[in-house]
């Protein structure tokens, strides 16, 4: 390697390096650098709210240490995931994740869309807490009469079909709306919230039905409230709960 090529590597070396630059009094590095940061246990996956009770108690990872203030805090960051989480580090400033508890949530039905008599309350029954509104719905929508619904009443708010009152007994009745329903959608372990819909029946060669969820997203606090309220219940003041 001639004297010239060596001067020239060692000079493209030292480019390379970064270099500390003050701007503004504040610190820079002429390039990016990354740290090496100190390795982080996987997060343990559970399914409900008892379970992460039952992990806390457990206290297998020390999670909780009587003679010092909790160095752990539980996150409800959604109606279906809720975290255990450590505080920041001294170093780098990380917090880890010991625990992350996602609700396994099937809900199956399809809404904003008709479908059969046969298949709506299939799926009504499948899919909604017993509860609420949801009896009077498929009590009204088992006894709609397919060869009347060419001539149901619809003012845009209201709609009247022809429905059996008893043996070849028909009368007009209306459709419940706006219907109140708990669809299943957070944790086993609570209350499912309930919330507004708009029932419809549509024209087909059969009657349809639709639900059309209302665009109030209240349901999604209310659910993280009753999971607050069940984990400071059962983990008392031990570590503080957020949401």
């Amino acid at each position: 390697m001639t004297e010239m090529g060596k001067e020239t590597i060692d000079k493209i070396l030292s480019l390379a390096e970064p270099k500390e630059l003050m701007f503004e009094e504040r610190e820079y590095t002429s390039r990016q650098i990354h740290p090496v940061k100190r390795p982080l246990a996987d997060a343990l996956e559970l399914r409900t709210l008892k379970s992460l009770v039952d992990y806390v108690k457990s206290n297998v990872d020390v999670v909780l240490d009587g003679e010092k203030p909790p160095a752990f805090l539980i996150h409800i960051c959604s109606p279906t995931k809720i975290q255990l989480l450590s505080g920041l580090s001294k170093d780098w400033r990380q917090r880890e994740v010991l625990a992350t508890t996602k609700a396994i949530v099937a809900n199956e039905f399809l809404f904003e869309r008709y479908m059969g008599q046969e298949t709506f309350m299939t799926l009504a029954q499948a899919c909604f807490m017993d509860a609420h509104d949801r009896k009077d719905m498929l009590q009204v929508i088992g006894t709609v009469k397919s060869s009347e619904t060419e001539t149901f009443e619809d003012d845009g708010i209201t709609q009247k079909v022809t429905a059996s009152a008893g043996v070849q007994k028909l009368k007009k009745v209306d459709l419940p709306n706006p219907v109140t329903l708990a669809p299943y959608r957070t944790f086993p372990d609570l209350d499912q919230p309930s919330s507004e819909f708009v029932l419809r029946i549509g024209k087909d060669e059969a009657p349809v039905f639709g639900l059309w969820p209302v665009r109030d997203e209240s349901w999604q606090l209310l659910a993280m409230k009753d999971a607050y309220d069940f984990l400071t219940a059962e983990l008392g003041d031990s570590l503080p709960v957020i949401y």
